[in-house]
């Protein structure tokens, strides 16, 4: 396993990054927050074992900012407090474990041996996804708005071991936004105009929203969402049932007079996360794609 071990005493540091290396693990090292992130984001390691009492920023602070980086990487606290009450803070924003100092080695050896199961079993995981040379699926929605982040979520689950942390949020947020659109633009046909002059009431967007739902030719139109895969890109094909739109007529919201107007926002910024992406026939159809990425070496040095 690769491990970033923070520990702002150098005896107790040297002592645990030579036993965690005499057992295989390759070990990163860092005396305090601020450069374990640094570390962090240049090592990318498995585990990382931080110490709570550290100057500069202190473990805890060091978890919630790993957290904000990372949600699946393994974190254990270690702490001389003889309470439970850090250890219990430290479980509540997101800690995996926690080792008492002075730190048994027993103990020390007993959670990498857990550990690096769990992140052999990850890593045979990735591997048997990237032998998938096709894959697709089709959903086909209901107009359930407050739905539309889960929905994106789940067609983000199908490829989540194959795109890097921070792709597959933004991929995350252009779906919910082109979902958003179909549902709320095409499928209830509730025009920009329509939507800000709800905006300024209160609970106007939602009364607005089961108002459409009520009218008959809206009530049983669905989104379809059309995904593949095919080894060399990623693709979405969202069709709602609505009467379209001109897509041609979208206005830049970058524009100086137009960029406190959220008309047309979602779309701009879903086209800067996707490499491609089009809308087809009468608009009410759009296809975004995101190309699969060779991962570039990288040099990585040990402290």
């Amino acid at each position: 396993m690769k491990i970033l071990l923070v520990e702002d005493e150098p005896s107790v540091l040297d002592v645990m990054k030579k036993v965690m290396e005499k057992h295989g693990h390759v070990v990163f090292t860092a005396a305090d927050g601020h450069r374990a992130l640094k570390v962090f984001d240049t090592a990318e390691p498995d585990l990382v074992i931080t110490d709570i009492q550290m100057p500069a920023m202190d473990g805890l602070t060091l978890l919630s900012e790993v957290r904000e980086k990372n949600h699946e990487v393994i974190v254990v606290v270690m702490t001389g407090d003889e309470s439970a009450a850090t250890a219990v803070e430290a479980l509540r924003r997101g800690a995996n474990n926690y080792l008492w100092k002075p730190i048994n080695i027993a103990d020390l050896l007993s959670l990498l041996h857990r550990y690096e199961s769990i992140v052999n079993e990850r890593v045979i995981g990735r591997e048997i996804q990237k032998s998938i040379v096709f894959r697709s699926l089709t959903l086909s929605l209901e107009n359930r708005l407050n739905f539309s982040t889960e929905y994106a979520r789940f067609l983000v689950q199908e490829i989540e071991d194959l795109l890097p942390d921070k792709e597959r949020r933004d991929i995350i947020l252009g779906l919910d936004e082109l979902l958003m659109n179909a549902m709320e633009h095409g499928n209830l046909g509730i025009t920009y105009e329509e939507k800000n002059a709800a905006l300024t009431e209160v609970s106007g967007l939602k009364q607005l929203y089961e108002q459409r739902l009520t009218e008959p030719k809206r009530i049983d139109r669905r989104v379809v969402v059309e995904f593949k895969f095919n080894g060399a890109f990623f693709e979405w094909l969202i069709t709602d049932e609505g009467e379209g739109f001109d897509w041609n007529a979208i206005p830049n919201p970058l524009e100086e007079n137009r960029i406190l107007n959220s008309c047309g926002r979602g779309i701009f910024l879903s086209r800067l996360i996707f490499d491609e992406m089009e809308y087809l026939g009468r608009g009410n159809a759009v296809r975004a794609r995101k190309f699969v990425k060779k991962p570039e070496a990288a040099d990585e040095t040990r402290d």
